[in-house]
């Protein structure tokens, strides 16, 4: 017997210290992918994560939003926002809503699934009054709280009582209403926005409810509505994406990723509503009765890599454009990514693992940057340290609007099942040295060259005037200490004609007259360090003022140099954002010292000039800086910046 027990722990040590081996050799092992530093993901602050958020973890979120809100009900129960002081009903009232339900519900608190089911109730009542008009959101939005309420709550007097107003505002549902900007696009056949995407998917969802059309003009009274909803999604939804788009990781032959194309609203493509087109489709391929084609399922998985390749390691997507660096567009993100992690986790695992690996950098960011703060989940990252008002917000923007979309999307994520068999996470395109260009629709070259993330704009605004659509340099990020950081100033929302023009330029100066920087093409190097722009100048009605212009942009490590060829003698304009108070001019104004960086051009400008008092989402009060220079007899200046 002792012999056997001697055998017996000596077997039991060989196997402890074959583990303990085996742990070693693990743990010492490079990660999956990565090479050399500065070629593959950083392991400590770049390891793909875990196989995206829990859903525990999403809801958990989407409760606390949702808890904020209790405080802030008017007499009638519909929420007052605190950037407006009102109470206008919508679809963030319908979604907040919806979410005090499910987190009520959750906790077993009466008191706020109550509160919930009283603001869709009232939202809705109202919008009956006003002719039953909704944005597409509210249909979308009334469909997930009406199927969320009967699955769970339908015998609880309080949904009893308000079920007949809910089901009246969905029967007699006719068609979305948006606002005056974008009803041209929406109304028109051949040009695409997010409101097409979201409706076609609020009629498949509307379709499963078993509920009967109350007129002949309603949409359940029409079957070919759910025809047309099924066309825009299949073949409409592929044909706005656009196929020219690619990314290219270092070191490869041919595009890894090709065929891509950001699907957003034209002509500008702001990269916001990607998420929200992508947040579209998810919810039409889960519903459960829809037996989406093989189209809306190839248009879905191009527009999760393009959503993948455009992330900022971060785990920013709205860098570009209106909704700057809003939370719905990191909620809907997490959203499209879980959907998309689910629906590929069989057939294209390494989607699949992309997906996973974006939900995370998602909704990561919306923790860390954003936070839930006195007035509620903060909209815009600068409400985490700046009073909450309007300044630096499109003019839409909300708080409890964007507070309930965000929630939404959240408990719409945590709803979705769970892969069949595991999800490895897969680093996204981007994470190791490589570029993305978009040559068709947003016109964009992303680089990424070791611990520098950067995104140069080919064009300028489209038909309206907005930095945030600025020609040039128009984003970038770089590593610091395992963190990745801003190294740009975020282009401010400035009224028209506050400032010279609505780019950082170079502006080119003749005479009296300006003329804004414009690309015709881009090329991005195989390294991804260095992008070239060829074009010229523009004068206000598009026309060219000077063309044969070239503008290089190029990797510097620690931040980004451009360097402008023109004609010798040409007056050139460069404009920095720089927030107020925070900036300050050396080196007779060559070197402009911002609170993370310094901009330096290569030549002493003539002329300098820092002024306005703009607001952008990330800074309350925001400058222009404009430097003005002569170019030498080469035609050759430069412009840097780098962080300090």
């Amino acid at each position: 017997m002792r012999a056997g027990f001697r055998r017996g722990a000596a077997l039991v040590a060989l196997v402890v210290v074959v583990a303990a081996l085996a742990l070693v050799v693990v743990t010492t092992l490079p990660s999956r992918g990565s090479g050399q530093p500065g070629h593959g993901p950083d392991v400590r602050t770049q390891r793909p994560e875990r196989a995206g958020p829990s859903p525990q973890a999403l809801r958990a979120f989407a409760d606390r939003i949702a808890a904020g809100w209790m405080g802030r009900r008017s007499e009638s129960g519909l929420f007052v926002d605190p950037i407006t002081g009102g109470g206008r009903h919508g679809f963030g009232q319908v979604m907040l809503g919806q979410a005090l339900m499910q987190a009520g519900r959750r906790r077993g608190d009466d008191a706020m699934l109550r509160a919930g089911v009283i603001a869709v109730t009232r939202s809705l009542r109202r919008s009956l009054h006003a002719g039953g008009a909704e944005n597409p959101l509210g249909l979308l939005g009334t469909v997930s709280a009406y199927r969320w309420a009967r699955a769970n709550i339908r015998h609880r007097a309080v949904f009893r009582r308000a079920e007949p107003v809910w089901r009246h505002l969905l029967e007699q549902w006719s068609g979305g209403d948006v606002g005056p900007k974008a009803q041209r696009c929406f109304h028109d056949p051949t040009c695409w926005d997010n409101y097409k995407a979201i409706e076609a998917a609020g009629v498949l969802a509307l379709a499963q409810t078993r509920l009967h059309g109350a007129t002949a003009a309603s949409t359940l009274s029409q079957p070919v509505a759910r025809t047309d909803a099924v066309e825009v999604l299949e073949r409409r939804f592929a044909q706005a994406s656009g196929r020219a788009a690619s990314y290219r990781t270092a070191g490869a032959k041919d595009a890894a990723g090709a065929g891509l194309g950001v699907n957003s609203d034209q002509p500008t493509y702001p990269l916001a509503y990607q998420a929200m087109t992508a947040m579209a489709l998810a919810s039409a391929l889960e519903l459960p009765k829809h037996r989406p084609g093989r189209g809306a399922v190839r248009a879905f998985a191009r527009v999760m890599q393009t959503q993948a390749a455009i992330a900022a390691p971060d785990g920013d997507v709205a860098w570009l454009g209106r909704a700057q660096g809003q939370s719905w567009a990191l909620a809907a993100t997490v959203y499209a990514a879980r959907v998309c992690t689910r629906r590929f986790a069989r057939s294209r695992p390494a989607l699949a693992g992309t997906c996973a690996t974006l939900a995370g950098r998602a909704f990561g960011r919306l923790r860390a940057r954003h936070g839930i703060g006195r007035d509620g989940l903060n909209i815009v990252p600068r409400f985490r340290t700046s009073p909450v008002d309007a300044r630096g917000l499109d003019r839409y923007a909300r708080m409890m609007t964007f507070n309930g979309l965000t929630a939404a999307f959240l408990d719409w994520a945590a709803d979705v099942p769970e892969p069949a068999r595991p999800v490895r996470p897969v680093a996204l395109p981007l994470d190791r040295d490589g570029a993305f260009r978009d040559p068709d629709h947003a016109r964009l070259a992303i680089a990424r060259s070791r611990d520098l993330w950067f995104a140069v704009h080919e064009v300028g605004p489209i038909g309206v005037f907005d930095p945030r659509y600025g020609f040039g340099l128009i984003a970038a990020k770089v590593r610091r200490d395992g963190r990745w950081r801003d190294l740009l100033t975020a282009p401010p929302i400035t009224p028209v004609g506050s400032v010279p023009a609505d780019t950082a330029g170079p502006l080119l100066e003749l005479g009296a007259a300006t003329a804004t920087p414009w690309g015709r093409s881009t090329t991005v190097s195989r390294s991804g360090r260095t992008v070239v722009v060829r074009g010229g100048f523009q004068w206000p009605d598009g026309s060219w003022a000077r063309e044969g212009a070239m503008f290089t942009y190029r990797a510097l490590g620690d931040g980004v140099s451009l360097t402008v060829r023109a004609r010798g003698g040409d007056t050139l304009t460069f404009q920095d954002w720089a927030p107020a108070g925070r900036r300050r001019l050396h080196e007779r104004g060559r070197a402009l010292v911002l609170p993370g960086a310094v901009a330096r051009l290569s030549i002493r400008p003539r002329a300098v000039a820092c002024d306005g008092r703009y607001g952008s989402a990330y800074d309350r009060v925001v400058q222009s800086c404009r430097r003005t220079v002569t170019l030498p007899a080469s035609g050759v200046v430069r412009w840097s910046i780098r962080a300090r």
